[in-house]
C-alpha cells in the first residue's frame, strides 16, 4: 500500500507540576519524559503496517533535525521511508504537553502553504515510477500542503491508470479535488 499525504512528528511531553509560575498564572511543567510518534499521513502508515501490510510512505519532510527523529519513528514502525524527500521546509512537528494525566497545551511548528514545483515534480516521478507495485493508494491530506487538487487528481489519475484503489483520508470542507477516488 503507498500511503502520500502530510507528515507530521508528534512529540510528547510527559510532565509533573509541582508550582505556578511567579511569572503569570501559569503551570511550571517538569519534564519527566518525551515520546515520539508518526502523525499525519505517517500514523495512516503505521496503522496499516501495524496490521502486517507492506506499507510505503510518500511525502515530504524537512532537511532538519526533526526530519532526523521522524526517520527514526517509522525506521521502529516497519514504515519504508524511500518515498520521502527532503525539502528546504522544515518538518512539521506538533509538541503536546501532558500535565498529571491533563493535557496542557499543544504547540505546533509547521508551514501549511504548497510546496514548490519541482518538489510536486520530484514526488510525481517517483511515485509514477513505482506505482505498479501497489494495490492500493491512500491519500491522507492533513491541508499542510502536500495535496493541492491538481497534484491529488494527477496522482488519482496515475494510480487508477494502474489498477490501484484509491482511498481518501481527507480535512477541509471541499473534497471536489478526491472525485474519482474510490
Amino acid at each position: 500500500i503507498l500511503v502520500l499525504g502530510d507528515l507530521i512528528l508528534d512529540e510528547f511531553h510527559w510532565c509533573e507540576i509541582n508550582r505556578i509560575s511567579p511569572e503569570a498564572p501559569v503551570p511550571i511543567c517538569q519534564v519527566k519524559s518525551t515520546t515520539l510518534a508518526a502523525g499525519g499521513a505517517a500514523n495512516v502508515a503505521a496503522n496499516i503496517a501495524a496490521l502486517n501490510a507492506k506499507v510505503d510512505l510518500f511525502g515530504f519532510i524537512g532537511n532538519d533535525q526533526t526530519g532526523e527523529k521522524f526517520l527514526k519513528v517509522l525506521k521502529e514502525k516497519n514504515i519504508n521511508n524511500t518515498g520521502l524527500i527532503k525539502t528546504r521546509r522544515p518538518t512539521n512537528l506538533k509538541s503536546r504537553i501532558i500535565a498529571s494525566q491533563q493535557h496542557v497545551v499543544r504547540v505546533d511548528r509547521e508551514e501549511t502553504s504548497n510546496y514548490s514545483a519541482l518538489n510536486y515534480k520530484k514526488l510525481y516521478k517517483l511515485i509514477s515510477k513505482n506505482i505498479a507495485q501497489y494495490q492500493a493508494v491512500v491519500l491522507s491530506d492533513y491541508l499542510k500542503g502536500v495535496l493541492p487538487a491538481a497534484f491529488t487528481k494527477k496522482i488519482i489519475q496515475c494510480a487508477k491508470q494502474h489498477n490501484c484503489i484509491v482511498i481518501v483520508d481527507p480535512k477541509g470542507h471541499s473534497f471536489a479535488k478526491y472525485s474519482d477516488a474510490d
